[in-house]
This record gives C-alpha cells, sequence and structure tokens, in this order.
C-alpha cells in the first residue's frame, strides 16, 4: 500500500492526501451482511460482517491474538479518519462472537507503520509517523492478557510503510524513511531501505542485508515456510511489480515470479503456505487512482499467482490477518468506508 507524483519526498503531505478513497468508485457487491457470529462455510467467497465502528479508515496496521477461550481476536491499531486525522486508537474484533470493542490506545497515535506482528501472544509495532513530518523508530508491545502497552528498544532509525513477520519467535522488519529532511540516515548515508531483526529475550536490533527494492508507498508480504516474502507494488522498484524472498539461513534475497495484477495499497496475509493480495489501486494512464476488489495468491511450491474471489467492494489502504473460526482458518480483511469495511475470506 502509485503515481509518480505521489512518491515525490518534498511534498508527503500532498502524497499522502491523494491516498484517501472516500470519492472514489466502487464495484457492485453481490454479498449480503452477516447478521449475527455464522459464517457461511462455501469456498473461495468473502463474507460481509460487522462494520469497524470506531473513525479508523485506513493505513492502521492489523494482528491475531487468541482470547483465553482460544477464540481469534483481531486488533486494529492506530491508522487515519477518513478525514486524515491521526489515530491512536485499538478496536479489538473477536471474530467468533461478530463484535467490536475498545482496548488501551498506543502511546502516541501512529499511522503509515511498519505493521504488527505477535510473538509469545504480545503484539510488537515499530515505525511510521505520529504527524506529518514526525517519523518514529519506536517500538511498542501490546500485552491484550493486560491491556497494556510497553516501549521497547528502538529501530536503529526511523522507518515506516514496511513490512513485519516473525521468523523463530524474532521480528523482521523491512522499513525505509524517504523524507531526507525528517529522517536519520545510517552509516552509508542512505535513508533505506533497510531490514531489521529484533529479539525480544535480549531487547536489541541487528542490521541485516537490505532488500533490494521498496516502495516509497508501502511493500506487503507475510512469512512463509521460515522466510520473509516481501511484495514491491511501486513503479519505483525494478522489474515493477516484484516479489522478493528473504532467507534468515543465508541473509541473502531472491526474486521470484512477478504479478503483473499487482497495484498499490493491496493489503496481505499469508494462509495455507500462499500470500494472499487483497484490494488496492490501480494506477491509471492519467495518473488517476481507481480501487480494484481482486484477490490474488502467490504459491511459493509452483511459483505462480493465480486470481480468487473479489472483494464484495472494491477498496484499497486496508489491512488484512489470518484467523481461526471453529477450528478452519480464514482471512480477516478491515478497511475504507462503511458499510462493507469489515470482510471474511473462506478459502
Amino acid at each position: 500500500m502509485n503515481t509518480r507524483p505521489c512518491i515525490i519526498v518534498s511534498v508527503l503531505l500532498a502524497a499522502l492526501g491523494c491516498r484517501n478513497d472516500t470519492e472514489l468508485p466502487m464495484e457492485a457487491t453481490t454479498a449480503a451482511p452477516a447478521s449475527g457470529p455464522e459464517v457461511a462455510i462455501t469456498s473461495n467467497t468473502w463474507s460481509t460482517r460487522k462494520d469497524l465502528w470506531s473513525a479508523q479508515y485506513s493505513d492502521f496496521a492489523t494482528a491475531v491474538v487468541p482470547n483465553a477461550a482460544g477464540q481469534s481476536v483481531l486488533y486494529v491499531i492506530g491508522g487515519l479518519s477518513a478525514a486524515r486525522g491521526i489515530l491512536g486508537k485499538v478496536m479489538a474484533y473477536n471474530v467468533a462472537t461478530n463484535t467490536w470493542s475498545a482496548r488501551a490506545s498506543l502511546p502516541l497515535p501512529l499511522f503509515n507503520t511498519n505493521g504488527a506482528a505477535v510473538i509469545g501472544g504480545k503484539i510488537y509495532i515499530s515505525g511510521g509517523m505520529s504527524g506529518w513530518q514526525n517519523f518514529s523508530n519506536k517500538l511498542y508491545v501490546y500485552d491484550p492478557a493486560t491491556n497494556t502497552w510497553t516501549a521497547r528498544a528502538p529501530m536503529p532509525y526511523m522507518g515506516l510503510v514496511g513490512l513485519t513477520g516473525v521468523i523463530d519467535n524474532k521480528l523482521y522488519v523491512v522499513t525505509t524513511c524517504f523524507d531526507h529532511d525528517h529522517c536519520t540516515r545510517d552509516s552509508e548515508n542512505r535513508w533505506g531501505p533497510w531490514l531489521f531483526r529484533y529479539d525480544p529475550r535480549t531487547d536489541a536490533w541487528t542490521e541485516l542485508a537490505a532488500p533490494p527494492d521498496m516502495a516509497n508507498e508501502g511493500t506487503g508480504g507475510g512469512t512463509i515456510g521460515g522466510r520473509l516474502y516481501m511484495a514491491c507494488p511501486d513503479y519505483a522498484c525494478e522489474d515493477n511489480r516484484t516479489l522478493h524472498v528473504y532467507d534468515p539461513a543465508t541473509d541473502t534475497w531472491s526474486q521470484r515470479v512477478t504479478n503483473r495484477n499487482a497495484r498499490i495499497g493491496a493489503a496481505f496475509a499469508t494462509l495455507g503456505a500462499k500470500l494472499y493480495m487483497i484490494g488496492g489501486y490501480r494506477i491509471n494512464a492519467d495518473g488517476t487512482r481507481t480501487p480494484v476488489a481482486r484477490t490474488d495468491v502467490y504459491d511459493p511450491a509452483t511459483n505462480a499467482w493465480t486470481s480468487r474471489a473479489l472483494l464484495p467492494t472494491a477498496r484499497g489502504n486496508g489491512s488484512a490477518a489470518r484467523i481461526v473460526v471453529g477450528g478452519m482458518p480464514r482471512i480477516e480483511f478491515v478497511g475504507g468506508p462503511r458499510p462493507g469495511n469489515n470482510v471474511q475470506y473462506i478459502p
């Protein structure tokens, strides 16, 4: 989650402003809203669930932690309102009961973070922006059991619009900081991109092999089979819309098959050892953006992309995560205007 004007760093505010999809056309929906906690079990379908009712609209992070009853709870963290207000709100969605509740807010409002990931039942979230020119290197940890946030060791450099995965109980964070006037440079006089590993046991960061590309408007991906998959749906990337894979055993990156349906502002989730890319924006010939309803899936075993069921409505700049319902894994996608800003995918 590009037109070239949207990644000119000297006009970051304008660039971010053009990401609002409130006035963009939506594709017609054929899915009926769910009236209760039960969800249809037809495979390869999207089901509309209870709307996210807070002001959170886009550019937030999501993570899933089971509660004491073993039910998946999706946490929506920070983000922007439809009016582009920066939020610190945290909302929790209980998948089994189809209900939302408010939780303890972030220590400071944040959007465009590096995403969120879970280790030991706690949610880790790093980087982002707390203002339109206020970049962050903070790392915060949320404990759902106590409903509290704790600050841990910050990243070595400010970074945002990144990707976070977990391998062997360590965080792997891909990030960048592209506003040269307000970011700190590394020892090689760069503003990224970087790959960092964070070990919760030592509260320490390690810099690893830098990713070959990273979009100024964000990247996405996930971990599969002990490797980190990073999509780069941006015209700034080498061989536009690439997919790169990081192997921690060798500290090296390699490239996989390109998805020509890649787009900016897509959400990513892993399910069944496959990477899902959901929604986003298509860049038109005149530079305008149109939201799309596509769901595309990458299978590392075949190194191939396939298309799956369309979202009920076209939308971008949301977030997605793997959940479990009745022992069956699914994907929850949240974001954009109401109605229909919370939908669930049955594979």
